[in-house]
């Protein structure tokens, strides 16, 4: 079905009248579409009904599954609009569904600062405890619902794609730490991992309170321990891949109730920061060389050379004790 198609029988089933053309984005494997209506803005995921291989984790069915999940418990994120008794329909080869936009400003990484780490640390600790609560046995067996094991598989496919990877000193050790990786959370909460907690999928009022979270499209169940991390990250590197260690410490200490009721120790901790820059260089790897950049330039890449760094590592750890294991006694 071609996209006005698409969009004029979305706009005959909810009875909206566009009143704007529509703005086509291409993601990795959705094409999103944002269009004006007489009830608000409409966003649109289009996925193809069939995918071979797909680079990030999760899965459409599951991404609906996970908003369905939070939203009827509470947490302001976006809701799937029906189309009779589903969520979603389907063409011959693509799976639609839509929500209207949330109110809120996504953060800006110029925004970030002490005041709104604590706000969106205060935020996904609201999450997580929710999400811990979703039972494994609700999950429909879709491909792509994976944990880490999946990003060390889809590292092993970039690389025969990538050759010179091999040759690279940082690739390969943070290929090897993948062992440490896959075990470093046995017996950690699961539920549901956002997975991509980023700055700009957080979004905030005028005031600076965190007011939802958007893009559920890696989401999947897991160890949830990985949106701390990745959330910690981007909540306190700042423009220049400068970390702020008062803002990573603010984060922290508004995340301390879940990582002190859950025994998280600083090496599960600091280990599962390591893998998500494991996980996002993979990612984004293949776009390092688009922009005809050498390797090394990888953001990602580069965060886990600076945390491999015995002095930056202690003072973390440091951070992490004060902040966590001192308030646990």
């Amino acid at each position: 079905m071609q996209f006005e198609e698409i969009i004029q029988k979305l706009n005959d089933i909810l009875g909206v009248e566009a009143t704007s053309e529509p703005n086509y984005i291409q993601s990795h494997t959705a094409i999103n579409i944002i269009l004006d209506t007489n009830k608000g803005k409409l966003f649109i995921r289009v996925y193809p009904k069939f995918i071979s291989q797909k680079l990030e984790t999760g899965h459409v069915m599951f991404e609906i599954q996970s908003l369905n999940f939070f939203s009827n418990k509470g947490i302001n994120v976006p809701v799937p609009l029906k189309f009779g008794n589903k969520f979603y329909f389907e063409t011959e080869n693509q799976i639609i569904f839509a929500y209207f936009y949330l109110f809120g400003i996504p953060i800006c990484r110029s925004e970030l600062s002490v005041y709104l780490a604590r706000n969106i640390g205060l935020f996904l600790c609201k999450v997580l405890q929710i999400s811990a609560d979703y039972s494994e046995e609700i999950i429909n067996g879709e491909p792509f619902i994976n944990s880490f094991e999946y990003i060390v598989q889809i590292a092993n496919e970039i690389e025969k794609r990538i050759p010179e990877l091999k040759n690279l000193e940082i690739w390969n050790i943070m290929k090897e730490r993948t062992k440490i990786h896959e075990n470093i959370l046995n017996g950690s909460p699961k539920g549901i991992l956002h997975a991509d907690c980023f700055y700009e999928n957080i979004l905030r009022d005028e005031m600076g309170n965190v007011v939802g979270l958007i893009d559920f499209g890696d989401a999947y169940y897991g160890h949830i321990l990985h949106d701390v991390a990745i959330g910690a990250m981007e909540a306190c590197v700042l423009e220049g891949e400068i970390w702020s260690l008062e803002i990573f410490n603010a984060f922290l200490k508004a995340s301390s109730p879940f990582l002190i009721k859950n025994s998280i120790s600083v090496e599960q901790f600091y280990e599962t920061l390591m893998a998500d820059c494991l996980r996002f260089a993979v990612y984004t790897i293949s776009d390092t060389l688009k922009c005809k950049k050498i390797l090394n330039c990888n953001i990602y890449i580069g965060r886990y050379q600076k945390l491999l760094s015995e002095k930056f590592k202690e003072q973390l750890c440091e951070i992490y004790s004060v902040c966590v294991l001192s308030d646990k006694d």
